[in-house]
């Protein structure tokens, strides 16, 4: 958020709105207040004991396994077949038929 610059006054330069406090100290838009609910007495309410033991009788958690990695298949694998990988292979295999097996050794590195 931006901060309206202040005269020597400690007042806001003219034609900036003033902002509204509240005890928090946060700054409202005097266009559009906020009404706050009571201290202690949120407007939402959450589920109720009994209505949680029924969506977790149904299977309806938030519980998402956590998978922190790859496994080391996966890994090889996708790090083993690639194109670039296949265009070596068809390569390779042109040059047993072909040359020398001498010529063919770029294939083992």
């Amino acid at each position: 958020m931006t901060q309206r610059a202040l005269d020597s006054s400690g007042e806001q330069t003219p034609g900036s709105p003033r902002p509204t406090k509240i005890d928090a100290g946060a700054e409202l838009d005097p266009v559009h207040p906020v009404e706050l609910p009571p201290s202690g007495h949120p407007d939402a309410t959450g589920l109720t004991t009994a209505e949680v033991a029924e969506r977790v009788a149904r299977g309806e958690v938030n519980d998402v396994p956590v998978r922190s990695s790859r496994s080391l298949t996966e890994i090889v694998r996708a790090n083993v077949f690639t194109r670039f990988n296949l265009i070596i292979g068809v390569l390779w295999v042109i040059m047993l038929f072909v040359a020398p097996i001498q010529d063919s050794l770029f294939g083992f590195v």
